[in-house]
């Protein structure tokens, strides 16, 4: 019973059910829900990775200006 508990959660959340209505249909809390499913959360997280070079080319890099009179050591 335990296994199918678990498929239900885990399809669940891989279709992007929000976790408040997922733990009320489950009989259990959101914050179990979070800890034990939501970190595994494939589909997000190879979202995440797909995006992750176009936000790292949108940062704007500080521009580091030296003082004059500063020797290098």
């Amino acid at each position: 019973m335990y296994d199918i508990r678990h498929l239900w959660i885990t399809t669940a959340v891989n279709n992007g059910l929000e976790p408040s209505t997922i733990a009320d249909m489950a009989g259990t809390s959101v914050k179990m829900i979070l800890a034990n499913y939501y970190e595994h959360h494939s589909a997000e997280r190879s979202r995440a990775v797909e995006i992750m070079p176009q936000l790292n080319s949108n940062v704007v890099k500080p521009v580091v200006k030296k003082e004059k009179g500063l020797a290098s050591k």
